[in-house]
């Protein structure tokens, strides 16, 4: 039976064990400095939907929002998830935070000596990370605006439904108010029946 496995930054220093089939989610923080997330792992072990959909979902995730990834486990073996946030200012590609995983997918507790985790690519060496960085501004401002109007949409649509529930309250609450009004007339002494 497949699970889904939600793992973050605090989970960077234990390992993480999967079995094929499995859902691993990785929220990783929004950071204030324009920039983009790139993630590197073995992709004969583990699947990015996003990566081949061309985009990330975004959750709000307590106070902070976050990039959320979610990598299929694939087939048994083991490797490093890295995740370096690259600085996009300037054409830069500079990394501003970097987090690796150690990720083991069908492998025992007592196996893992027998599975060394394969290495990710630096950042600075991942090619498709400096290519990629300016058509990742572009495509993050267009997805910030197109996420702001989604927001807006649903924020009119969510107030609307809200005056509409509250209105309703208000006929409700008249309503029982005229029944209750209604009965203690009908119970006084020396009411008409």
């Amino acid at each position: 039976m497949s699970q889904t496995i939600r793992i973050g930054p605090q989970d960077a220093k234990k390992p993480i064990s999967l079995e094929p089939g499995d859902t691993l989610e990785v929220a990783l923080p929004e950071k204030s400095v324009g920039g983009t997330w790139k993630v590197d792992f073995d992709r004969s072990l583990l699947w990015d939907e996003e990566e081949d959909a061309q985009q990330a979902r975004w959750v709000l995730g307590g106070a902070h929002q976050q990039t959320v990834r979610n990598l299929l486990a694939l087939a048994k073996g083991s490797c490093i998830l890295r995740c370096a946030y690259l600085d996009l200012r300037n054409g830069g590609g500079r990394v501003l935070e970097d987090i690796n995983f150690t990720i083991y997918v069908g492998i025992k507790a007592s196996e893992r000596k027998k599975y060394p985790p394969k290495k990710a690519a630096p950042a600075s060496v991942a090619s498709r990370a400096s290519r990629q960085a300016s058509h990742d501004v572009s495509d993050a401002a267009h997805g910030s605006q197109s996420r702001l109007q989604h927001l807006e949409t649903e924020n009119r649509r969510l107030q609307e439904r809200l005056w509409d529930l509250t209105n309703k309250v208000v006929q409700l609450a008249e309503d029982y108010a005229a029944i209750v009004k209604g009965k203690a007339t009908r119970n006084r002494p020396g009411a008409r029946r």
